[in-house]
Protein backbone atom coordinates (compact mmCIF):
# COMPACT_ATOMS: atom_id res chain seq x y z
CA UNK A 1 0.00 0.00 0.00
CA UNK A 2 3.08 2.69 0.79
CA UNK A 3 4.71 2.29 -2.54
CA UNK A 4 1.26 2.76 -4.64
CA UNK A 5 0.74 5.46 -2.38
CA UNK A 6 4.25 7.03 -2.88
CA UNK A 7 4.02 6.02 -6.83
CA UNK A 8 0.32 6.95 -7.20
CA UNK A 9 -0.33 9.87 -4.52
CA UNK A 10 -3.19 11.38 -6.03
CA UNK A 11 -5.17 8.47 -5.35
CA UNK A 12 -4.19 8.07 -2.28
CA UNK A 13 -5.57 11.60 -0.69
CA UNK A 14 -8.98 11.98 -2.66
CA UNK A 15 -10.99 13.12 0.23
CA UNK A 16 -9.45 14.93 3.30
CA UNK A 17 -11.11 17.28 5.64
CA UNK A 18 -10.33 20.55 7.37
CA UNK A 19 -10.42 20.58 11.08
CA UNK A 20 -13.84 22.06 10.67
CA UNK A 21 -15.05 19.27 9.00
CA UNK A 22 -15.20 20.67 5.40
CA UNK A 23 -13.70 18.70 2.48
CA UNK A 24 -10.89 20.03 0.63
CA UNK A 25 -10.80 19.37 -2.69
CA UNK A 26 -7.44 21.34 -3.98
CA UNK A 27 -4.36 19.28 -3.95
CA UNK A 28 -2.57 22.33 -2.72
CA UNK A 29 -4.89 22.62 0.06
CA UNK A 30 -4.58 19.19 1.17
CA UNK A 31 -0.77 19.26 1.14
CA UNK A 32 -1.23 22.48 3.39
CA UNK A 33 -3.80 20.43 5.61
CA UNK A 34 -0.99 17.00 5.93
CA UNK A 35 2.02 20.13 7.10
CA UNK A 36 -0.35 21.19 9.44
CA UNK A 37 -1.61 18.51 10.89
CA UNK A 38 1.84 16.75 11.34
CA UNK A 39 3.35 20.18 12.44
CA UNK A 40 0.70 20.05 15.42
CA UNK A 41 1.55 16.57 16.02
CA UNK A 42 5.37 16.70 15.87
CA UNK A 43 6.04 20.17 17.53
CA UNK A 44 4.89 20.19 20.62
CA UNK A 45 5.80 20.72 23.79
CA UNK A 46 6.47 17.45 26.04
CA UNK A 47 7.55 19.29 29.22
CA UNK A 48 6.84 17.80 32.27
CA UNK A 49 7.02 19.57 35.93
CA UNK A 50 8.17 16.15 37.64
CA UNK A 51 11.70 16.65 35.21
CA UNK A 52 12.70 19.60 37.31
CA UNK A 53 12.03 17.85 40.81
CA UNK A 54 14.97 15.22 39.20
CA UNK A 55 18.77 15.57 40.21
CA UNK A 56 21.04 15.29 37.32
CA UNK A 57 23.54 12.14 38.12
CA UNK A 58 27.10 11.49 37.79
CA UNK A 59 28.46 9.76 34.77
CA UNK A 60 31.50 8.11 34.47
CA UNK A 61 30.82 6.46 31.97
CA UNK A 62 32.31 8.25 28.77
CA UNK A 63 32.44 5.57 26.13
CA UNK A 64 28.42 6.08 26.09
CA UNK A 65 29.14 9.44 24.11
CA UNK A 66 32.06 9.39 22.43
CA UNK A 67 31.95 9.61 18.66
CA UNK A 68 31.25 6.82 16.86
CA UNK A 69 34.48 5.21 15.58
CA UNK A 70 35.29 4.44 12.11
CA UNK A 71 34.56 0.78 13.09
CA UNK A 72 31.06 1.13 14.40
CA UNK A 73 30.10 2.99 11.07
CA UNK A 74 31.56 -0.19 9.20
CA UNK A 75 30.09 -2.56 11.45
CA UNK A 76 26.96 -1.06 11.18
CA UNK A 77 26.70 0.18 7.07
CA UNK A 78 27.26 -4.24 7.21
CA UNK A 79 24.49 -4.77 8.65
CA UNK A 80 22.10 -3.05 6.16
CA UNK A 81 20.06 -4.94 3.91
CA UNK A 82 19.81 -4.33 0.16
CA UNK A 83 17.06 -3.29 -2.09
CA UNK A 84 15.40 -1.27 0.82
CA UNK A 85 13.56 2.03 0.41
CA UNK A 86 15.47 5.23 0.53
CA UNK A 87 14.85 8.08 2.65
CA UNK A 88 14.64 12.11 1.62
CA UNK A 89 18.25 12.01 0.00
CA UNK A 90 17.39 9.34 -2.12
CA UNK A 91 20.59 6.98 -1.72
CA UNK A 92 20.43 3.31 -1.01
CA UNK A 93 22.22 1.72 1.85
CA UNK A 94 24.10 -0.14 -0.86
CA UNK A 95 26.14 3.37 -1.88
CA UNK A 96 27.24 3.17 1.69
CA UNK A 97 28.02 -0.61 1.92
CA UNK A 98 30.09 -0.14 -0.67
CA UNK A 99 31.41 3.07 -1.03
CA UNK A 100 32.19 3.75 2.78
CA UNK A 101 31.32 7.60 3.02
CA UNK A 102 29.33 9.52 4.63
CA UNK A 103 27.26 12.53 3.56
CA UNK A 104 26.00 15.09 5.63
CA UNK A 105 22.49 14.53 5.36
CA UNK A 106 21.22 13.19 9.17
CA UNK A 107 18.02 14.69 10.20
CA UNK A 108 15.62 14.65 7.39
CA UNK A 109 12.53 12.50 7.32
CA UNK A 110 9.54 11.52 4.54
CA UNK A 111 6.72 11.48 6.65
CA UNK A 112 4.27 8.76 5.16
CA UNK A 113 1.02 8.97 6.78
CA UNK A 114 -0.81 5.59 7.53
CA UNK A 115 -4.10 5.13 8.12
CA UNK A 116 -5.43 3.61 11.34
CA UNK A 117 -9.24 3.85 10.80
CA UNK A 118 -11.90 3.46 8.53
CA UNK A 119 -12.49 7.10 8.36
CA UNK A 120 -9.83 8.53 5.94
CA UNK A 121 -10.87 11.85 5.44
CA UNK A 122 -9.52 12.91 8.45
CA UNK A 123 -5.99 13.47 9.05
CA UNK A 124 -6.06 12.36 13.07
CA UNK A 125 -7.05 8.91 12.19
CA UNK A 126 -3.43 8.27 10.31
CA UNK A 127 0.00 8.21 11.88
CA UNK A 128 3.35 9.11 10.02
CA UNK A 129 6.04 6.67 9.55
CA UNK A 130 9.23 8.31 8.71
CA UNK A 131 11.53 7.13 5.97
CA UNK A 132 14.77 8.08 7.00
CA UNK A 133 17.74 8.56 4.92
CA UNK A 134 20.02 5.24 5.74
CA UNK A 135 23.08 7.40 7.41
CA UNK A 136 21.43 8.48 9.82
CA UNK A 137 19.72 4.81 10.42
CA UNK A 138 23.56 3.89 11.01
CA UNK A 139 23.99 6.67 13.76
CA UNK A 140 20.85 5.65 15.41
CA UNK A 141 22.03 1.91 15.67
CA UNK A 142 25.12 3.22 17.09
CA UNK A 143 24.20 5.04 19.80
CA UNK A 144 20.95 2.69 20.65
CA UNK A 145 23.98 -0.02 21.21
CA UNK A 146 26.05 2.49 23.53
CA UNK A 147 22.63 3.31 24.97
CA UNK A 148 21.47 -0.57 25.86
CA UNK A 149 25.02 -1.66 27.01
CA UNK A 150 25.16 1.66 29.59
CA UNK A 151 21.50 0.67 30.27
CA UNK A 152 21.95 -2.71 31.40
CA UNK A 153 24.67 -1.68 34.06
CA UNK A 154 21.69 0.51 35.72
CA UNK A 155 18.88 -1.74 35.95
CA UNK A 156 18.59 -5.05 38.15
CA UNK A 157 18.63 -8.54 36.49
CA UNK A 158 15.37 -8.74 37.84
CA UNK A 159 14.07 -6.18 35.06
CA UNK A 160 12.97 -8.40 32.02
CA UNK A 161 10.89 -6.23 29.73
CA UNK A 162 12.41 -4.28 26.76
CA UNK A 163 15.74 -6.10 26.94
CA UNK A 164 17.79 -7.76 24.16
CA UNK A 165 17.58 -11.70 25.28
CA UNK A 166 14.82 -11.41 27.70
CA UNK A 167 11.12 -10.78 27.99
CA UNK A 168 8.64 -11.11 31.23
CA UNK A 169 7.87 -14.64 30.07
CA UNK A 170 9.64 -15.65 33.37
CA UNK A 171 8.69 -13.13 35.48
CA UNK A 172 4.82 -14.04 34.50
CA UNK A 173 5.68 -17.83 34.89
CA UNK A 174 7.02 -17.76 38.39
CA UNK A 175 4.60 -14.88 39.34
CA UNK A 176 1.71 -17.41 38.13
CA UNK A 177 3.40 -20.21 39.95
CA UNK A 178 3.47 -18.46 43.42
CA UNK A 179 -0.33 -17.78 43.40
CA UNK A 180 -1.42 -21.44 42.33
CA UNK A 181 1.29 -22.63 45.69
CA UNK A 182 -0.46 -19.79 47.76
CA UNK A 183 -3.50 -21.03 46.34
CA UNK A 184 -3.48 -24.80 47.47
CA UNK A 185 -1.58 -23.54 51.18
CA UNK A 186 -3.99 -21.09 51.73
CA UNK A 187 -1.42 -18.72 52.69
CA UNK A 188 -1.69 -14.90 51.45
CA UNK A 189 0.84 -13.82 49.05
CA UNK A 190 2.07 -10.24 48.68
CA UNK A 191 3.43 -8.52 45.18
CA UNK A 192 4.19 -5.22 44.38
CA UNK A 193 5.16 -3.52 41.06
Amino acid sequence: MLADNIINGTNFFKTLRKKNGKLIRKVEEKLKRWVEYFDEVLNTDSYEEQVEDLEPQENNDQEAVQDPTQKEIEEEFDKLKNNKRTGENDIPGEIFKYEERMPQQWRNAVICPISEKENKTNCENYRGISLLNVTYKVLTRIIKKRLSLFHDTLIGEYQGGFRKGRSTTDQIFTLRMLQKQSFEQNLSLVHRF
